[in-house]
């Protein structure tokens, strides 16, 4: 529990669009983000939205504590791992990892349950206009439908072992999909250590682009070899959304103790 994983406990369920949304194409090349509101009516946000992510985080104030209340401290919270029959899917726009039913973050009372994590490369959020080489999100569910997503950035560094499994089933070409049996897999070990989290409210980075999404993103990269990050960065070169317009927006860095 000494891990900063229950700041992630705000992450969030992908919506379905209405049958519109489910036939268009889009991508990050000629259907790419500067496309995506023309293909479907229901995706209008990702080009009217006024809070839309991923943004340039820059300019930010230290939290007044009113996000990381007593109720969320890592004592009042309950993490529960099983193990998993893993799923790695190449699904032509990321490479996704899903998980069983049993892996639960309980806060304040209120349980997310992970669904899924994946990445983007570059990075889709910028530091002072910088993007590292890879970005993880993961992607929890409330049963009320609240949305959030927490973003872990790589950075080149040792060797990381946690993610071996990982790299060793990747998928070789889109619509491929590697099934492990009795893989046990423990989220908090591709987690960085106690730092602090950039807080703001912004939306989801793929069509339908909804907004009202919380987002938390490790101010500390998890380290990775050259190679490790090649694994991923060959595969998955451009798969990021560019950084959208801040709107008076307010980031904070809420630090976790």
């Amino acid at each position: 529990m000494s891990r900063w994983i229950f700041c992630l406990a705000l992450l969030v369920a992908l919506p379905a669009g209405g049958d519109e949304a489910q036939h268009a194409t889009w991508d990050y090349g000629p259907n790419g983000p500067e496309r995506w509101a023309e293909l479907s009516e229901d995706w209008w946000l990702c080009g009217e939205g006024y809070h839309q992510s991923p943004i340039d985080l820059s300019d930010w104030s230290i939290g007044k504590g009113d996000v990381w209340s007593s109720e969320y401290r890592p004592t009042t919270l309950e993490i529960a791992h099983t193990e998993h029959v893993v799923d790695i899917v190449d699904n032509g726009h990321t490479i996704q990892v899903t998980y069983d039913m049993g892996s639960t973050l309980t806060v304040d009372g209120k349980p997310y349950e992970l669904k899924q994590f994946h990445f983007h490369a570059p990075s889709e959020h910028t530091v002072e206009g910088e993007h590292y080489p890879v970005e993880m999100h993961l992607v929890h569910a409330s049963k009320d439908g609240a949305l959030a997503v927490g973003g872990i950035f790589f950075a080149e560094g040792p060797r990381n072992p946690s993610f071996d499994p990982l790299i060793e089933g990747l998928p070789d070409a889109p619509g491929e999909s590697v099934h492990f049996e009795n893989v046990t897999i423990h989220i908090d070990e591709f987690l960085p250590e106690h730092d602090f989290a950039w807080y703001y409210q912004g939306s989801l980075t793929t069509p339908p682009c909804t907004e009202g999404v919380t987002w938390l993103v490790a101010h500390q990269p998890v380290r990775m070899s050259a190679e490790q990050i090649e694994a991923f960065t060959s595969r998955l070169s451009g798969t990021n959304r560019p950084t959208q317009p801040r709107n008076g927006r307010r980031i904070t860095a809420e630090r976790v103790e």
